[in-house]
């Protein structure tokens, strides 16, 4: 894709806590360029490729009108050497009536890969889980344990930046394409009922694992 040099600007650099990968809702630390429409991408420049598109963190509102961006951490060991973004953690927490001074470490949903198996395939269909940023259009896969812990409101977890959800996914039928079908319509129902803008794309590959009868 050609982007004229007046529209985009390259070579900048974060540390983190500023972007999440759209793929894998992953932090992202290094260089990456801009454009004027607002698009973010990895890589110093467009001609750097493959690039891969960006997320900035939205601003959670705070009691005194003030925002912030939240960053969960992602490892054990010291929470100042961890995080760089301990103190905005602290701030959202103390505006939500949390003990700021009990040092626990939370976490972000991390991307999970799901892999059916041959229980799966005998029962015909599988359970994938999804959580979705409460204030971004933002998906990611999870496994079965991440969604207990942000369905139960676990402490562990950033709890309350994500919207823990199920998707009964179907494995077998007369044709990868009716199950795929199958697959969209169940979906498209789940993002409709929900008001899920964007989920029905979030899949690229609706007969993904799907093995025809």
């Amino acid at each position: 894709m050609y982007f004229p040099q007046s529209q985009i600007k390259t070579n900048l650099s974060t540390n983190g806590g500023e972007f999440v990968t759209l793929l894998t809702n992953e932090n992202y630390i290094g260089s990456y360029w801009s454009t004027s429409s607002g698009k973010y991408y990895t890589k110093k420049n467009p001609q750097d490729t493959p690039y891969e598109e960006l997320i900035k963190f939205a601003p959670l509102p705070l009691n005194n009108n003030s925002s912030v961006s939240i960053l969960g951490i992602q490892s054990t060991g010291s929470i100042e050497n961890l995080n760089p973004n301990y103190e905005t953690v602290r701030a959202y927490d103390l505006a939500r009536g949390v003990d700021v001074n009990n040092p626990e470490i939370r976490l972000i949903p991390q991307y999970f890969y799901p892999k059916p198996t041959e229980a799966d395939y005998s029962l015909g269909a599988f359970t994938r889980y999804i959580c979705k940023r409460t204030n971004q259009d933002i998906y990611i896969e999870i496994n079965k344990d991440t969604y207990n812990g942000l369905n139960d409101a676990s402490s562990e977890y950033l709890f309350s930046l994500y919207a823990p959800f199920t998707i009964t996914w179907t494995l077998t039928g007369d044709s990868i394409s009716e199950v795929s079908k199958t697959n969209l319509k169940v979906v498209s129902l789940v993002e409709k009922q929900n008001k899920y803008k964007g989920l029905v794309r979030y899949f690229k590959n609706y007969s993904q694992f799907v093995k025809p009868n």
